[in-house]
C-alpha cells in the first residue's frame, strides 16, 4: 500500500491473540527459504551475506523450538530475505520471505511519522496539551475527556510527552489486559475501551521521569483521529490509507494495520500470516498457545502492524536513511535525540530507540516489538546504511522476554554489520 504524505492518516490496532489447544510437532530437520534482489550490493555481496545468514537461522530455529525466523536486510534498491523453522506448528509450514508477522511496537516508529507530519504542517504543536487535540474528539463519542478518566494530572501532559514516553503515564499492556482479551478471544477492544481499563495512576508527574507506556501511543491515535477527519466506531471501521507510507517505493503490498477481526483475517493469497505462540497458564513455555485466531484490534496506534519483515525494513529505511521519505530530515533528526528512560530501560527519542548493537560510531536505532505470540527488531544503522528486520514467532514467559529475539538478532547483527564494513558489500 503506497500513497503520498497528503493522504488522511491510518487509524491503527495492536494484534494481542491466543488460540486453541494443539500438540505440538517434533524438531524440523533443517531448512529455510531465501529471497534477494541485487541491486548496488553486488550479485557476490547478496550471495556472501546470504551463506552467512542461512546456517545462523537454521541453527536459531532449532534451538528455540522450531519457532520462525524472518530475516530482512535493505540498502539502496538490494534487498536479502532469508527464513528458517515453521510459521505454523501444527501443519508444520516453512516459513518463507511472504509470511506477515504481528510486529507489535515496531509500529510506534509509525504512528509518531504521522504524528510530526502533522507537526511539519504546523497543524500541531510538539509542546501543545494532548487534552486539547483529544478531548473534541472523544467527548463526541463516548461523553468522557481524558481529565475525567486521567485526572488532572493529564493536563500537563504534551504531544513531546507521549511521543519520548515521559508522559508518566502507566502501560495498558499489563496481564489484567491480556486476561481480558484471551477471555474474550472474538471480542474487538477498542481503544475507547483501552481508556476505561487502562491505570489510570501516574508513575511521576509528566516530563520528570521515563516511564515506557503504550497507553500513551493509543491517546495519540486519538489525535491522529481528530486530525484526519476520521471516525471510530467498535462495530463498523471503515479502512484508512497510510499517509506514512512512502509512494516512491510502491512496495508495502505486505503491510496491513488491524481493523477488526482475528490475526489470521488478514492472510492474503500472497502473504500469510505466521501463526504465534504465547505462554500461559495452560501452555507453559516453551511452546503455549497459538494466538491465530483472537481479535487483533486491542491496541491502535500503540502496536497494531502486520507485515513483512522486508516491509519493515524498507520503511525503516525509508524514514532514517540517507534521503529520508517519510518525514523531513529535521523531524528525522529529533525522532533520533535519545535519552535514557532510566536504568535498565531504553534509550528513547520520539518513537524511536536504540536498539542491542548500538555504538558510537555505528549507530542503530528503530523500534523492538512484543506482542502476543510475537517478538520483533526492526532498526536502520546510519552509519553503514542498513535497515535490518528481525522477527520470531514464539513468545516467552515475561522474566525471559526477549531472550530468544536477543539471542537470533545479536549474532544476525554482528553478521550484517561485519558485511557492511568488509570490501566485498561496498
Amino acid at each position: 500500500m503506497a500513497c503520498s504524505r497528503d493522504l488522511a492518516f491510518s487509524i491503527l490496532a495492536v494484534a494481542v491473540v491466543h488460540g486453541a489447544a494443539f500438540s505440538p510437532p517434533s524438531r524440523p530437520s533443517r531448512f529455510s527459504t531465501e529471497r534477494t534482489s541485487v541491486g548496488p550490493l553486488g550479485r557476490d555481496g547478496v550471495a556472501n551475506l546470504t551463506a552467512l545468514l542461512q546456517p545462523v537461522l537454521d541453527r536459531k530455529a532449532a534451538r528455540w523450538n522450531s519457532s520462525a525466523i524472518s530475516v530482512a536486510v535493505v540498502s539502496g534498491e538490494s534487498i536479502v530475505e532469508v527464513t528458517s523453522g515453521y510459521a505454523d506448528w501444527v501443519q508444520k509450514t516453512k516459513t518463507t520471505p511472504a509470511h506477515m508477522f504481528a510486529m507489535g511496537s515496531v509500529q510506534k516508529m509509525y504512528t509518531a511519522s504521522a504524528v510530526m507530519l502533522l507537526i511539519e504542517r504546523g497543524i500541531v504543536g510538539l509542546n501543545d496539551t494532548i487534552s486539547q487535540h483529544v478531548d473534541p474528539y472523544i467527548h463526541p463519542r463516548n461523553g468522557t475527556t481524558l481529565q475525567a478518566l486521567f485526572g488532572p494530572m493529564v493536563l500537563n501532559v504534551t504531544v513531546h510527552h507521549l511521543l519520548s514516553m515521559r508522559s508518566g503515564m502507566n502501560d495498558f499492556d499489563v496481564a489484567s489486559t491480556r486476561a481480558y482479551q484471551l477471555a474474550r478471544p472474538s471480542y474487538d477492544l477498542t481503544p475507547l475501551d483501552i481508556l476505561h481499563i487502562c491505570q489510570k495512576d501516574f508513575a511521576c508527574k509528566p516530563g520528570d521521569c521515563g516511564r515506557y507506556s503504550s497507553t500513551g501511543f493509543v491517546i495519540l491515535g486519538f489525535l491522529l483521529a481528530f486530525h484526519s477527519g476520521t471516525s471510530w466506531d467498535a462495530n463498523s471501521v471503515p479502512a484508512y490509507e497510510a499517509a506514512v507510507l512512502p509512494s516512491q517505493s510502491g512496495a508495502f503490498s505486505a503491510t496491513h494495520w488491524a481493523i477488526h477481526g482475528v490475526l489470521g483475517s488478514y492472510a492474503t493469497h500472497s502473504n500469510p500470516v505466521a501463526h504465534g505462540y504465547q505462554p500461559d497458564g495452560e501452555w507453559p513455555w516453551p511452546f503455549g498457545g497459538d494466538v491465530y485466531n483472537v481479535s487483533a484490534t486491542a491496541g491502535w496506534t500503540c502496536g497494531n502492524l502486520i507485515a513483512t519483515a522486508a516491509d519493515c525494513a524498507s520503511f525503516a529505511r525509508a524514514l532514517y536513511g540517507p534521503e529520508p521519505r517519510v518525514v523531513s530530515g529535521a523531524s528525522v533528526t529529533q525522532m533520533t535525540q535519545l535519552t535514557s528512560l532510566g536504568p535498565g530501560s531504553w534509550d528513547y527519542g520520539i518513537g524511536t530507540m536504540a536498539l542491542p548493537g548500538s555504538r558510537p560510531g555505528s549507530l542503530y536505532y528503530g523500534h523492538g516489538g512484543a506482542t502476543y505470540g510475537f517478538y520483533s527488531y526492526v532498526g536502520y544503522n546510519v552509519h553503514k546504511d542498513f535497515a535490518l528486520a528481525v522477527v520470531t514467532n514464539l513468545e516467552l514467559v515475561e522474566s525471559q522476554m526477549y531472550n530468544n529475539l536477543d539471542d537470533i538478532h545479536s549474532e544476525v547483527y554482528q553478521l550484517v554489520e561485519a558485511a557492511f564494513s568488509s570490501s566485498v558489500m561496498v
